[in-house]
């Protein structure tokens, strides 16, 4: 008997989530994907057509964020895109998917910190109600700047990039073949 077209892009989104991101999912996660974006509570891309379009939501069991393409006429996920297909992080799409890639632990303490006036308030202040506030997240002691909306009361946007990783230092070259030698009969030493 042939699988439905609902089923195998049910079973391709599985693949791709477990291939891309290590995610293995189940139908109970596919459904909290899928309701993620009939409840508009993901990030809205781009419509590809009157039948699919493309979303940012956060993957079921781990704390990252994925880009999908949903499938409106099924209800369902058609597939997780690779991580490059991701916005790059200083983009405004990006720091959006940042406050996703936030733990409820995290988001609920960074709350409390502003609620209990723990956070600096920044100068950003927009007119859809959204603040600017620098936070220290609760799960790494690091400072972020965050945009808060006293309305819905979520985060918004993570707009701190992380710091770049230090590169090591190279090792200094010898200037001549004589120094080496020398520095190799230094470090062995000779029995004669």
């Amino acid at each position: 008997m042939a699988m439905s077209k609902t089923k195998s892009l049910r079973k391709h989104t599985t693949r791709r989530a477990d291939e891309r991101y290590e995610v293995r999912l189940n139908e109970y996660d596919l459904a909290y994907m899928a309701n993620q974006v009939k409840r508009a509570t993901g990030i809205f891309v781009e419509r590809q057509s009157n039948r699919v379009s493309k979303w940012i939501i956060k993957l079921p069991k781990v704390d990252k964020a994925a880009m999908i393409v949903y499938d409106h006429n099924r209800g369902t996920v058609v597939t997780v895109l690779p991580k490059r297909a991701m916005p790059h992080p200083a983009s405004e799409l990006g720091c959006r998917a940042r406050a996703l890639e936030l733990s409820r632990a995290d988001a609920a303490g960074i709350i409390e910190q502003i609620r209990d006036k723990r956070a600096v308030r920044g100068a950003g202040k927009y007119a859809d109600g959204r603040t600017e506030w620098t936070v220290t997240k609760p799960s790494t002691g690091e400072e972020i700047t965050v945009l808060y909306h006293r309305g819905y009361d979520i985060i918004s946007s993570v707009l701190t990039l992380p710091a770049p990783e230090p590169k090591p230092a190279p090792e200094p070259e010898l200037e001549s073949v004589q120094e080496r030698d020398m520095e190799e009969d230094i470090a062995a030493p000779s029995f004669c």
